[in-house]
């Protein structure tokens, strides 16, 4: 079933998104006013998106997401605890472990989909971000649990210019993510989550730098 909506997303993409900047899938994505994306769509005109989508919910959210049980209905009171470590795979195939933090001084973990706008679109300022804030120890992680879409990933990074680390996320990081992407968190170089609250919803590279000051500073 995976391998089948996966090509179905893959097709979806090839006929909508085309670079980063100009992603033609508004219809595609439903928004609220926090400028993040839930896990449904809301298009109403398009009976075979609206298939897909509904079969991506049931069959992918609910085996990627929604397979941690403990996590709280009310996401806005979503208390962020335990330790942050994975040992997974990078968009190439390579084995990555929690070890990359450890010479970090604050790291962005920034839970996203190739699917999601507001993802995406914040993906060239989180790039910059990374850029400027690199040499004192800032590190940007991104990750995405949408498996058959590695080319249009792949894609998507290019057109983006990332080149931070992109990771599959694993299941014991479901804890730190929300119904919505993106969702973003921070930690340091311990793996201990110094950011109380998620941020969810997309920012702007002036939104984002201020945390990031904060906290390294």
């Amino acid at each position: 079933m995976k391998k089948t909506i996966g090509i179905l997303l893959a097709f979806l993409m090839t006929l909508s998104l085309t670079a980063c900047d100009d992603f033609d899938i508004d219809e595609f994505l439903s928004y609220d006013s926090n400028n993040q994306t839930t896990y449904t769509s809301s298009v109403e005109d398009n009976e075979t998106t609206n298939s897909i989508v509904s079969e991506i919910n049931e069959e992918n959210v609910d085996d990627t997401i929604e397979e941690n049980s403990d996590k709280p209905d009310d996401k806005s009171d979503n208390e962020i605890t335990g330790e942050f470590s994975f040992a997974t795979k990078d968009i190439n195939g390579n084995d990555v472990t929690s070890d990359i933090i450890k010479d970090a001084k604050l790291i962005m973990v920034n839970f996203w989909e190739p699917w999601c706008k507001p993802c995406v679109g914040e993906m060239p300022d989180l790039q910059l971000l990374y850029d400027a804030y690199k040499d004192e120890g800032f590190l940007v992680l991104g990750f995405y649990t949408t498996e058959g879409m590695d080319s249009e990933i792949k894609s998507i990074l290019e057109d983006c210019g990332t080149s931070y680390p992109i990771l599959l996320a694993t299941s014991n990081l479901t804890k730190f993510m929300t119904d919505y992407v993106p969702t973003t968190i921070f930690v340091d170089s311990k793996g201990n989550v110094i950011s109380a609250d998620p941020f969810i919803g997309s920012n702007s590279y002036s939104g984002w730098e201020d945390i990031i000051k904060g906290y390294l500073n």
